[in-house]
């Protein structure tokens, strides 16, 4: 793997913001290589740039400077209509706050994945069944996100992120709404799944034991790596 070509490839990734009259630097020339199915976890205080990272990495907001590669394709050279359909192929993502839709049951909001791209179809359908039931809830795919756990949200939009076989996962503070033994079921379902798929993943954590539990770690601080 260590000698794989990057699945994912940031180079001098820079990104600025207005505040006032000032302009407050979050990243400061950013490199980031991750090979196929390799796990990574970054940690940092608040404010580190840790958000703002990910969102370039998802490709939902351009850096200043700097080049984002998928595989081998630059995103810089990709239309705003061209980069959606992309990173609904390439990437998962699995958030914090779960986003599932409250009004579908946990199958559907899993096939929304697949809906990024068209409009699912009989395996597509058969996946997200097999997905719901690679992560525990094989029984629980007709009811609504109202009526899961915290964990079993956020089992349902692990499988979301699953659906389209993404060569990355990236994962925003995955755990946040969660206690600490549903938590650490989550990271440990994560990192499991995302093996077997042979997906890259992305962790954006603040806790330590979590991200201890990838193959690499790194801490970000004011918008640097550190040592």
């Amino acid at each position: 793997m260590a000698d794989a070509a990057p699945v994912l490839r940031a180079a001098g990734l820079r990104k600025s913001y207005r505040s006032g009259d000032a302009t407050l630097e979050v990243l400061r020339g950013l490199d980031l290589a991750v090979a196929p199915g390799e796990s990574v976890s970054i940690r940092g205080e608040s404010g580190s740039g840790k958000s703002t990272l990910l969102n370039l990495l998802a490709g939902l907001d351009r850096p200043d400077a700097g080049e984002l590669l998928w595989g081998n394709e630059p995103t810089a050279q990709l239309a705003l209509g061209a980069l959606t359909a992309r990173r609904g192929r390439f990437l998962g993502m699995v958030f914090q706050a779960y986003y599932l839709i409250p009004e579908i049951d946990a199958l559907a909001n899993v096939l929304m994945g697949a809906r990024m791209i068209g409009p699912p179809g009989k395996a597509e359908r058969e996946r997200a069944a097999a997905l719901l039931k690679r992560v525990g809830l094989a029984e629980r795919g007709h009811h609504t996100p109202a009526h899961l756990s915290g964990g079993e949200r956020q089992r349902v939009a692990v499988a979301r992120a699953l659906m389209n076989r993404p060569k990355v996962i990236l994962a925003d503070e995955p755990t946040g709404n969660l206690d600490e033994r549903t938590g650490d079921e989550v990271i440990h379902l994560l990192l499991e799944v995302c093996a077997e798929e042979q997906a890259a993943l992305v962790l954006v954590t603040h806790n330590a034991a979590h991200a201890a539990k990838t193959r690499r770690q790194l801490f970000l601080h004011q918008g640097q790596w550190r040592a």
